[in-house]
């Protein structure tokens, strides 16, 4: 495996990759993406053989075992620790009786969190993870624990959770780098709804500023960062890359791709929350990561 510091040209090469897959040349993207394999990139790798396969033909979630290897090695470690713990400080404070989870993924920061809340954890937590394979182990791991899922819930997305349960109310909703995967017109409609049937909420997310998209130092910064957050994985690297990181960084540039984020600024998530209703919001720095620093916000609705 390539582990050396990949060089300016190898970075200048992914750039040109990348360039190419926002016109939807995967040919010219994948000989790009092997030139900088060549140099030095294990990013040129990944991306050379996942532009050998139709564009839009693989989901970011559909290989659940390359997200669980991603959350849980590399810098996710002390990201997840801070998380956890500004989750547990949040149910102290609070003392939410009915927890509304979005985007639990396998449960690994609410489950640490409420470890480390214990005995001040919610009676009832309700799950709003679309991914069935997630949901199971995220329902099965807290059961284990003894804490009390929400029976008549299901493998089913934010949306779908808030049309099942029309009158259902909250005392906390959070969500931990999970809502920036909604598009921003779908994301202000369930904030919207957040702040009409929750006490409070809190987010974390990645306070992400880069340059104008239409730009080649947009393309180039992207390199670089996820070069960089593919570096801090070792016998994970190839699974993290090909099943999640990849997928991710493609779907944000290929005209066809199925677009997994829209990610913004910590700004402009505080302008978004107090938009849909929420009130007294509040954003603190919560850890510096490889691809941005992360926040935490917190804010109270009108429920």
């Amino acid at each position: 495996m390539i582990t050396t510091v990949p060089s300016d040209d190898a970075i200048e090469a992914l750039t040109d990759a990348l360039a190419a897959v926002t016109v939807g040349d995967r040919a010219l993207a994948a000989g790009r993406a092997g030139e900088a394999a060549q140099a030095g990139s294990d990013l040129g790798r990944l991306m050379a053989a996942a532009l050998t396969t139709p564009a839009g033909t693989t989901g970011v979630y559909d290989a659940p075992g390359a997200f669980r290897a991603f959350i849980g090695a590399g810098g996710n470690r002390a990201l997840y620790r801070a998380t956890s713990s500004a989750l547990a400080a949040t149910y102290r404070r609070w003392e939410p009786n009915d927890l509304l989870e979005i985007g639990p993924g396998d449960g690994h920061a609410l489950l640490s969190a409420l470890r480390a809340a214990a005995p001040t954890v919610p009676s009832s937590i309700t799950l709003a993870e679309p991914s069935q394979a997630l949901y199971e182990e995220c329902r099965d791991r807290l059961s284990d624990q003894g804490f009390a899922v929400d029976a008549g819930a299901g493998p089913q997305s934010i949306q779908t959770v808030l049309r099942a349960h029309p009158n259902r109310r909250w005392d906390l909703a959070e969500s931990t780098f999970a809502l920036h995967a909604l598009p921003p017109q779908q994301r202000t409609s369930v904030l919207r709804q957040l702040s009409e049937r929750t006490r409070r909420i809190i987010l974390a997310e990645f306070d992400v500023r880069l340059p104008h998209p239409e730009t080649r130092e947009h393309l180039r910064q992207l390199a670089v960062r996820y070069e960089r957050g593919l570096a801090e994985y070792d016998d994970e690297r190839d699974l993290v890359g090909a099943g999640f990181l990849v997928p991710v960084l493609l779907g944000q540039l290929e005209p066809d791709a199925v677009r997994s984020t829209w990610e913004q600024s910590a700004d402009d998530w505080a302008v978004q929350v107090t938009a849909a209703g929420f009130y007294d919001v509040s954003v603190q720095p919560l850890a510096d990561y490889w691809w941005s620093a992360a926040f935490v916000l917190t804010a109270a609705g009108r429920r």
